[in-house]
């Protein structure tokens, strides 16, 4: 053992650079913050538990696929991050126009079944006053909400009554075709008149125990697009066709400015929907 390692009580920075050298398999990454009791809760007894309520919920109802509905909700905010740019070496102030420098956060809330179809979303604005205008471009039949005593874009219960009530405005559950709704169980998704108004409504909820980064179909599987869509520019996404700058790799997009993409869901309902479909076959699958 070196006489370094010894005093400095760790490796050196050589090691480090031959070990990741001789273990290709290896890389480094930024970990994405887990609270201890989120860490805590995913035990397979938890996740067992789960599972074993999900069957009994099926058996019950007899439902299909389209009648299995997944509700999670996941940030999003009004400026996007800006890619990196060449620009000539010494220029000490590099800018590229944006619609504010910071942005705000717009929940939004998905609901998709597990055929991968998929209600409008609900869209909760950072505003205490509604304007229609907030839902420019986004998908028909989203709802906007805002939460008028502190203007936050936070789900709370009264809020999450409507988010039920749009539910069964295009679900349409009945005694015939009932619904298994699977959300966590945050606190504004578990209050009395929305319990009531699900059982009124053949709606049947399955709650996920506190590991949603796990156990989270949406968040497995549509909302880890998130991050791919909103860090590029639309026009990384749809290259003219103008033939301006240089011919692209990419096959040019002939639905002008702002029109949807073909490449990447989103569900932010910011420049139209996606034409893909996210598949959503979680009912008694294998977690990762």
């Amino acid at each position: 053992m070196p006489n370094s390692w010894i005093t400095n009580k760790a490796a050196g920075e050589k090691w480090l650079v031959g070990f990741m050298a001789r273990n290709k398999e290896l890389s480094l990454r930024q970990p994405e913050a887990t609270s201890i009791a989120r860490a805590a809760a995913f035990t397979r007894r938890n996740v067992s538990s789960f599972f074993n309520s999900l069957e009994e919920v099926y058996k019950c109802t007899n439902v299909d696929g389209s009648r299995i509905f997944n509700l999670d909700e996941s940030g999003f905010t009004t400026v996007q991050e800006l890619p990196k740019v060449i620009s000539p070496r010494g220029q000490k102030q590099v800018g590229q126009q944006t619609s504010r420098e910071r942005g705000e956060l717009v929940t939004c809330c998905a609901i998709v079944n597990a055929v991968g179809n998929k209600l409008p979303p609900v869209l909760n604005c950072p505003r205490k006053r509604y304007n229609e205008t907030f839902m420019n471009r986004a998908p028909e039949g989203s709802l906007g909400l805002t939460n008028t005593l502190t203007g936050s874009a936070w789900m709370t219960s009264d809020l999450f009554i409507r988010v039920v009530q749009h539910i069964i405005k295009h679900a349409r559950p009945i005694m015939e075709a009932p619904m298994v709704l699977v959300m966590d169980n945050h606190a504004s998704h578990c209050g009395y008149t929305v319990l009531k108004m699900c059982r009124d409504n053949d709606i049947h909820i399955v709650t996920l125990p506190h590991t949603s980064n796990k156990t989270q179909p949406l968040d497995r599987t549509v909302f880890v697009f998130q991050n791919v869509h909103t860090a590029t520019t639309p026009d990384q996404e749809q290259p003219s066709t103008s033939g301006a700058g240089g011919a692209s790799d990419q096959q040019p997009s002939t639905s002008g400015a702002g029109g949807a993409s073909n490449q990447q869901p989103s569900m932010s309902g910011a420049g139209g929907a996606s034409d893909q479909q996210p598949s959503m076959s979680f009912a008694g699958g294998a977690l990762d």
